[in-house]
Order: structure tokens, then C-alpha cells, then sequence
């Protein structure tokens, strides 16, 4: 067991005790609070105890009980390690019911967090939580994390399977330049547009003409080791309403794939207008329709990127 504890405005975040059975058994037993969690619901005190003592003996990850100031009273826990992704560290939190939606969770995670990087220098951040959990995703935005695409869930019994949303990011400056490739996935041309050294304009653009997603990714994986790409934007199509459909699906599932083979984080972008704008300025520049179409995927991959380094440069400035 490890000896950190971290102290925050409202929580001390503190190594578990086997004397804390009690309190975990509060939210430990409540379905409400497993509902969306890994372990199925508690149904034995003596479970909870075992498990306290399965977490003293822990070593690959850092757990925490998270104690209110207030009152003493321990309202949760989570843990913070390195994630199965390579140079990635993952995290995860759960809070008895009666404390949701008080912003204890964001105000954990975020002590977790910093508490990973100030002691082992992690940059690099990953967490999921079960696809109608959107609370948690709330919580994951928060920390400054995006949603990269679609994973598995199921508890650690193999029962309730469904999908998990994955969330990433590159939550604190690395050592040198940070280039960033944008990808518009099509369905038989995809178009690439690579940052410059600056993190701020786009530079090398080019095309991928392929119809299989293997292919796609190989030939990516191949730029990302020419120019030092470090993080990942991807396409997401979304309907003109908003709503997601299947080409926005497509699109998540690729991105899921590509960020696992490349293990760099992958941003979903709000690409829906992208293509449109692209051969509007194709045309406008006097670009016949058989050259338009050789280039207005990597037109749209720049528009795509250019538009996430601006909110970067954005959000770096508040």
C-alpha cells in the first residue's frame, strides 16, 4: 500500500484502510452506484473486506479513499496507473449516491491527476465509463480529457456487456515540438494534414487511397513516424441536427482502432461542414471537378485541423 495522500479544498484523498468497511459498504452495496461500474453490486460485507485487503497489497496502481473535510466521512474512492495503453495513464472514480452531482468526482480525478504527474511525470491521461453513463464523461470533459471513440464494457463477472466511451488526452506539456495530424476517414480516399513544427498552422497534407481500414492505418502509422506526430484528430461526421449516424459511428469504431495501433490520444472533431467548405474554396479557386476530387479530402483534413488548433490556442489563453 502506498503512503500519498492529497489534500484538496473540500477532500483528503488517503490510502484505504481495512477499517473502512463500513463506509465502502455504503456505496459498495448500492446498485445504483454499480450499475455502471466494473464489480457487480456487493451483497456481502465480508466481500468488501477482502477486497480492502486486495487494495493494501496492490502495487501496479495508486487507490484512494476520498474523505470529506467537512465531516470525516469517506463519500468514495478511485485509483490512477499506468494504462494498458503505452505512455498512457488511466483513471477511475466512484461516489456514494447521496454525493453526486456535487463535483466531487471532477475535484478528485483532477487531485489524481495532478498527483500522477508532479510524482512520476505522466502527461498522458485515459478513462472510459460505460456508454449511458454520461455523467462520468461530464466529469472526464472536465479534467480536460476528449471523447477518441467506442470500446468494450462488461462487468468483472462477464455479465451486463455493452460499449464503453473512451476519453483521452495530453493533459500537460511534453518535452519538444508537439505536431498534430488531422484525419478525414472516407470510405475510399482519406485525407491527412500534419501541423507544423508550432502546433499552430497546417503543413504537410496529403491523401490515402485505399478502401481498407488495415490499409488506412498502416500507411498513417507510417506518417506518424516520418513527422513525429504526437496526438491524433479524427473526423466525426455528425448529422446537421446533431445526432449521430452510422457514418459517425464508422468513423468513432476507426478512430478507437487507430489510436490503439498508433497509442497516441485521439480527439473526435465536429467535422460536418468540413467537406462542404473544402470544395467551396476548391471551386472558388478555380479548380475543375477532376482536381477537386484529388485533393478535397486533404483541403477538408486542414480545415478539420486548422479549427482544433485554434481552440487549443483558445483554451491555452484562459
Amino acid at each position: 500500500m502506498h503512503h500519498f495522500e492529497i489534500p484538496t479544498a473540500r477532500l483528503l484523498l488517503r490510502p484505504f484502510t481495512v477499517a473502512d468497511a463500513e463506509a465502502v459498504w455504503q456505496w459498495a452495496s448500492d446498485e445504483n452506484v454499480a450499475r455502471y461500474m466494473v464489480y457487480p453490486t456487493y451483497t456481502d460485507p465480508d466481500a468488501v473486506c477482502a477486497w480492502l485487503r486486495q487494495v493494501e497489497a496492490k502495487t501496479d496502481a495508486y487507490e484512494f479513499g476520498f474523505q470529506r473535510l467537512s465531516d470525516g466521512l469517506l463519500i468514495g474512492s478511485g485509483s490512477i496507473g499506468p494504462d494498458r495503453k503505452k505512455g498512457f495513464w488511466g483513471f477511475g472514480y466512484n461516489l456514494r449516491r447521496d454525493c453526486w452531482g456535487m463535483g466531487y468526482a471532477t475535484e478528485a480525478a483532477r487531485a489524481m491527476i495532478q498527483f500522477a504527474h508532479e510524482n512520476f511525470g505522466a502527461t498522458r491521461f485515459r478513462a472510459s465509463h460505460a456508454e449511458p453513463n454520461r455523467a462520468s464523461g461530464h466529469v472526464m470533459e472536465k479534467c480536460g480529457l476528449h471523447f477518441s471513440g467506442y470500446g468494450a464494457f462488461q462487468k468483472l463477472d462477464g455479465s451486463c456487456p455493452g460499449r464503453s466511451m473512451e476519453y483521452e488526452g495530453i493533459l500537460y506539456k511534453e518535452d519538444g515540438p508537439m505536431k498534430i495530424m488531422a484525419v478525414d476517414y472516407g470510405d475510399a480516399h482519406t485525407g491527412i494534414a500534419i501541423s507544423d513544427l508550432t502546433g499552430t498552422l497546417a503543413g504537410f497534407t496529403t491523401v490515402i487511397n485505399s478502401r481498407k481500414e488495415p490499409v488506412v492505418i498502416a500507411e498513417i502509422q507510417k506518417l506518424i513516424a516520418e513527422h513525429g506526430v504526437t496526438e491524433l484528430v479524427v473526423g466525426y461526421p455528425k448529422n446537421m441536427d446533431g445526432s449521430l449516424g452510422p457514418r459517425a459511428e464508422k468513423c468513432a469504431a476507426f478512430a478507437g482502432e487507430l489510436g490503439r495501433a498508433a497509442s497516441l490520444p485521439v480527439t473526435l472533431w465536429d467535422e460536418r461542414r468540413s467537406t462542404v467548405e473544402a470544395h467551396s474554396i476548391l471551386f472558388e479557386n478555380g479548380k475543375n471537378a477532376k482536381k477537386r476530387k484529388k485533393i478535397v479530402d486533404a483541403v477538408a483534413a486542414s480545415l478539420m485541423l486548422e479549427g482544433y488548433l485554434t481552440r487549443k490556442r483558445l483554451e491555452g489563453t484562459r
